[in-house]
């Protein structure tokens, strides 16, 4: 035959291979366009306004997920594709290919039905080794100093993965950035083995992701992990946490490419990497995927922590989902700006108790946590790779909210009931209600109505708002405005007529709280924290790692000094004078009778707030000196220990420093912190690494 028929002949065998290869693996591959929870997975969800989710629309839909679900880690798709490099870089990922394709004819004695060829791929270390194991070598046309024996790779590679729908799948692209390959340019006797050069060759498949179980057998068994991964993880297990991994799953995937770019290279069919391509990817599947994107913390009521954390921050159950919008960032298959994030969805154990196990409802689910502008930063060192989000339940309402409405609540009522008796209008005598019942959520905040029993003989009133605001100095700032209104009326029958008198209060008061983010220096310097015999963390100064040696987790802040991160908190009250009153009146019967304007007196002294110049100091001294939890007695200069928070949360493959950056918060309470990763070789102006 005519080489260009030889070539048709080739092309077509070729066809025929891959689409039986498409078939074979297509027959136990679920739908491509599969709904989630009867909504179209593909169908993003819009909005989310204020300064943690991006888009338009309202509060509504984070406000229905934090029901559900307590914390959010959202980590970018470029951060991902950072740690993928970084794990190719390092070896873990191996950044070569070099296979040899060995196709064996099978002895005319067999079956007819058994009669074909066998084809078997071998990977080698070097390409000489490749050479060397070669049935023949040597000869012209090998630059590496050989050709092979059969049709084969020798390529570096990059991996990535593209964030182009809602979900749990991916693309994942493998860039065969240099090299060469090794393809016969005809099927039969005269096919010639022809040298192409590789140059940012693309193979991209649609992949799905599983979560997997991380325990003793996995780290004996998993030989591509980083050693200070693999150290962190026996300690984890060791204290009796649970982790998984979010890994690439290869098996139950389609491996058939959705795009298969040959750059300049326009004499080779690309349906001549397929089986390559398909014999790598399918070998990543083995034990020892190293193609994991994040491990996800848990723990129950067994485990160990170094130090005290709040059960509304202790995780007990993680779901995912990657999430697309088209409205942030590009989404291209070659674009890595914010078209994605990975979100680990988490439950703890001070508010839902158990595990969880179903992603999140996608009406659910607000547009990007990780906005276009947290991205854009022009300081490289404020950039958002990761962001955390905190529930308003599990960290504002815990720590703040809740016992400074215990507090005032039963302080007030404490005061009050020995001298009123109020009735509800259902009829009922009043008591101090649940904090969930009192605060409605308002468009700036929460209104907060702790009594209402404004009917009858003795009146009582109790109810404040709070308005939630970002400040201009990066402090969070809480602004209360409130009112205690008091009844008291007197009437008895005496001998001269009847004694009538009355007590009204009206204690007009506001005040503030301001949120900020501060973080400890070494005593030392060295960046260490101070460990005992155990490598157990002392409490003090220094950056928080989690376990000792190689596996402690870097934590820094925006200026990559080590630091031990957390949330003080500053307060400050006042009584609206010209707004209060404090007022009696009686009639000239009381008037002449010392007994009955004693109680009078008595009601004053013990309901008129604006003549204790301590009152609030005493509220604040009690709300925060609040039992927590798991936390013990909450500390008014450290409300929540971020570092230990971050780290017993989520982790990713390496381990860089982390900058935290201070702290946003929306109008519901649900607070945000953005990380920076730093790596080791991420220097400043002045020149000095960071970290």
């Amino acid at each position: 035959a005519s080489f260009g028929d030889t070539t048709k002949t080739f092309h077509a065998t070729m066809m025929m291979m891959v689409n039986e290869l498409e078939l074979e693996q297509r027959r136990n591959h679920q739908d491509d366009h599969d709904d989630m929870n009867g909504i179209d997975i593909r169908d993003g969800a819009d909005g989310f306004s204020g300064v943690i989710g991006g888009g338009g629309g309202g509060h509504s839909r984070s406000a229905d997920l934090f029901d559900s679900y307590d914390m959010v880690v959202s980590i970018t798709q470029s951060t991902m594709n950072d740690q993928l490099a970084r794990l190719t870089q390092q070896g873990i990922i191996n950044p070569h290919l070099i296979v040899l394709q060995d196709i064996n004819r099978i002895p005319s004695t067999t079956t007819k039905d058994d009669r074909g060829p066998s084809t078997r791929y071998t990977t080698y270390k070097s390409f000489e080794q490749l050479l060397s194991s070669s049935s023949s070598s040597g000869g012209g046309g090998g630059g590496d100093g050989g050709v092979p024996s059969g049709q084969a790779l020798n390529v570096d590679l990059m991996p990535a993965i593209h964030i182009t729908e809602t979900g749990t799948k991916i693309n994942f692209t493998l860039t065969l950035t240099n090299g060469h390959a090794w393809m016969y340019d005809c099927v039969g006797p005269s096919g010639r083995l022809v040298r192409y050069d590789v140059h940012n060759w693309q193979y991209v498949v649609e992949l799905q992701t599983s979560m997997m179980e991380v325990d003793r057998e996995f780290l004996a068994t998993h030989k591509s992990l980083p050693d200070e991964t693999r150290d962190f993880m026996t300690k984890l297990l060791q204290r009796r946490f649970s982790v998984k991994c979010l890994a690439l799953d290869f098996e139950n995937s389609n491996l058939f490419p959705l795009k298969c770019d040959l750059g300049d290279q326009q004499r080779l069919e690309w349906q001549s990497l397929v089986p390559f391509m398909n014999f790598y990817l399918r070998d990543q599947g083995k034990p020892g995927n190293p193609y994991i994107l994040a491990y996800a913390i848990n723990s129950d009521h067994n485990t160990q922590y170094e130090h005290s954390i709040a059960y509304t921050l202790r995780p007990v159950g993680t779901a995912y989902l990657f999430h697309y919008s088209s409205s942030v960032g590009g989404g291209g298959l070659e674009d890595d700006s914010c078209s994605g994030t990975l979100d680990l969805y988490m439950s703890t154990r001070g508010l839902h108790g158990s595990g969880i196990a179903a992603v999140p409802h996608m009406a659910n689910v607000p547009g990007h946590w990780i906005k276009e502008e947290d991205m854009m930063m022009t300081d490289l060192h404020q950039r958002c790779d990761v962001k955390i989000i905190f529930g308003a339940k599990a960290l504002l309402q815990e720590f703040i909210l809740k016992p400074f409405y215990h507090s005032l609540a039963y302080q007030v009522w404490d005061k009050v009931s020995h001298r009123v008796s109020p009735v509800s209008l259902e009829g009922e005598f009043y008591s101090v209600p649940p904090y969930a019942d009192a605060a409605t959520p308002t468009d700036t905040g929460y209104s907060v109505t702790i009594a209402h029993c404004l009917t009858g003989e003795d009146l009582y009133g109790n109810s404040y708002t709070v308005d939630i605001e970002n400040s201009n100095n990066n402090e969070i700032e809480l602004k209360f405005r409130g009112t205690i209104q008091v009844f008291k009326n007197f009437s008895k029958d005496v001998a001269d007529g009847v004694a009538e008198g009355s007590v009204t209060i009206v204690h007009v008061w506001h005040g503030s709280i301001l949120v900020s983010y501060q973080q400890d220096e070494d005593e030392d310097g060295d960046g260490d924290a101070k460990t005992d015999n155990n490598c157990n963390e002392k409490e003090g100064d220094g950056d928080n790692r989690v376990v000792a040696d190689s596996s402690r987790r870097k934590i820094s802040n925006a200026s990559g000094d080590k630091t031990h991160p957390k949330l003080t908190i500053k307060t400050s009250f006042q009584t609206d004078d010209q707004l209060s009153d404090a007022s009696e009146s009686h009639n000239k019967v009381a008037g002449g009778m010392s007994f009955f304007m004693n109680i009078i007196k008595a009601v004053l002294e013990d309901c008129a707030f604006n003549e204790d110049k301590n009152f609030f100091t005493s509220i604040l001294a009690r709300a925060f000196s609040t039992d927590i939890p798991g936390a013990g007695v909450l500390d008014p200069n450290n409300i929540a220990n971020l570092s230990e928070c971050v780290q017993y949360a989520f982790r990713l493959p390496l381990a860089p420093y982390m900058s935290l950056h201070a702290p946003t918060i929306d109008t519901k309470g649900n607070l945000a912190i953005r990380l920076h990763l730093r790596n080791d070789d991420e220097e400043e102006d002045g020149g000095e690494v960071d970290g």
